[in-house]
């Protein structure tokens, strides 16, 4: 047996090499292990519960959240409702988080595409697009993350046969 763990799922985006971007995981062990914020202005960009649960863990630390991105579509929130239903502890922790960020009145946007991550060497915003048009915010630091993926490395050092998983969209033992 063996218990790999997870990495957060990074999408490459024009200009995610820069200075001051992080993934979403990254954020959070900087917050909750060093005690320290990734940035002084800092938005969140990706899906899943973790997108919500950081950004609320920043603000909550007294971090400033300029905004959370996320690019999942209504129609797949819509989708995993039912799903979400059967575990109503965590439904109802999420829309808590969503609530609390958006009575501190912290920009969210939904259905969001990210284009480019700006700046010379280091983040200074980021632009993206919306149903209702094109936008940008500004930054000095991005936290962004698709949910998780199993960590293989391990798997594959021990000779572990791989079979590619469409649904996860990865390889896995």
């Amino acid at each position: 047996i063996l218990a790999t763990g997870a990495t957060d799922r990074v999408i490459p985006v024009p200009g995610w090499t820069k200075s001051g971007v992080f993934s979403l995981g990254g954020a959070q062990i900087a917050l909750k292990y060093q005690g320290c914020a990734i940035g002084r202005r800092v938005v969140f960009l990706g899906s899943g519960p973790l997108l919500y649960l950081v950004a609320y863990q920043y603000a909550k630390a007294g971090g400033e959240v300029a905004a959370v991105l996320d690019t999942a579509p209504w129609a797949a929130k819509r989708r995993a409702a039912p799903g979400l239903a059967r575990a109503p502890g965590l439904f109802a922790k999420g829309l808590w988080y969503l609530a609390w960020l958006k009575a501190r009145r912290v920009r969210i946007h939904h259905d969001v595409r990210p284009l480019e991550i700006m700046g010379q060497d280091r983040i200074s915003n980021i632009g993206f697009d919306t149903p209702r048009g094109s936008d940008s915010i500004g930054c000095d630091a991005l936290a962004m993350g698709w949910g998780l993926r199993s960590e293989i490395q391990l798997a594959e050092l021990a000779g572990c046969r791989l079979a590619f998983h469409p649904l996860d969209r990865q390889w896995l033992p």
